[in-house]
């Protein structure tokens, strides 16, 4: 980095808990998040910069490392370099020389240019190196009916199952994932390339997730029963329609209406009832009051009961 005329090196007072802050002229993809602010570290990581800390592009982890650190923005990538790597016990007084390279598409590149130890045994001595580097996402996904499930996305490799030596390159390419669709319809026929191998996507409806059955949501979708094809997407998962009985609707709403109708015939035969004794009861004064008028004469009421005589 040294012939390019707009790096820059960052100063002692330009981190804080060995934490730099920087914002980019753009944003690079990194497990579907847009970056476009980073914290570099003197200890050989890059971290987010709202100290989530739950992503990491890490070439090395120092404990209690120091360097120097000088980062260039090309517009389309970020060069991060660490100068004078310097690992703590002191009896490591050779210095490491290392970069990374992030592209906008979300590539990312490894340079080791200078490694004068052998990490793995560094890490077996004295444990003042972290035992894996590469790329790593830690994400927790809730869904509705299931218990929070936390994936590990990304790429950790163990330094003492890879050897990193003097010119050692290392690339991180990003590939397709169902988990970009974000509907039903975009899901249901995606296809994915994965090298030569092409996988379909699916879509659950209950968890509202596009998968393809072999990625970080393989145990979720079997533990929520997703089924492998969707036909037809519905604006909202299709409910049960069966009651606590176990009755369908239709049996419900057939049942209702008999009630209704059964209740609307007692109801009008007690009205009839009352109706047809109210008729009997007007005809029979009808009747009397026909008896008590004779050619236009009134007769006479006789009392029924006897009269009260004066003793």
């Amino acid at each position: 980095m040294d012939n390019q005329k707009n790096a820059v090196c960052l100063c002692n007072n330009a981190f804080v808990n060995d934490l730099a802050v920087i914002d980019l002229s753009f944003s690079f993809k990194f497990f579907g998040l847009d970056v476009k602010r980073v914290a570099l570290s003197r200890n050989g990581s890059i971290f987010p910069a709202d100290g989530a800390f739950n992503w990491i592009i890490s070439p090395m982890l120092g404990v209690q490392a120091k360097s120097s650190v000088t980062y260039l923005d090309t517009g389309d990538s970020l060069v991060v370099q660490w100068d004078k790597f310097a690992l703590r016990p002191a009896r490591y007084r050779e210095r490491f020389n290392f970069q990374a390279k992030i592209h906008k598409n979300g590539s990312i590149e490894f340079v080791y240019e200078k490694v004068p130890y052998n990490l793995g045994n560094i890490f077996n001595t004295c444990r003042c190196v972290d035992r894996f580097f590469g790329v790593n996402y830690q994400v927790e996904e809730k869904f509705d009916g299931a218990e929070p499930h936390r994936f590990d996305l990304g790429r950790r490799m163990d330094i003492k199952m890879f050897k990193i030596q003097n010119w050692t390159v290392v690339q991180f390419e990003p590939v397709p994932s169902c988990s970009n669709y974000k509907t039903c319809e975009s899901c249901k026929n995606a296809v994915i390339l994965i090298g030569q191998f092409s996988t379909p996507c699916a879509w659950c409806p209950k968890i509202k997730r596009c998968a393809s059955m072999q990625d970080n949501l393989k145990n979720v979708w079997k533990n929520m029963s997703c089924p492998l094809y969707v036909d037809k997407c519905y604006s909202e998962p299709q409910k049960s329609s069966s009651t606590p009985l176990g009755w369908s609707s239709a049996q419900v709403y057939t049942l209702l209406a008999l009630a209704t109708i059964f209740i609307f015939l007692c109801i009008s035969h007690l009205a009839y009832s009352r109706i047809t004794k109210l008729l009997n009861q007007m005809r029979n004064l009808q009747q009397l009051a026909e008896a008590n008028f004779s050619g236009g004469q009134f007769k006479p009421f006789k009392p029924t009961l006897p009269r009260c005589t004066e003793v």
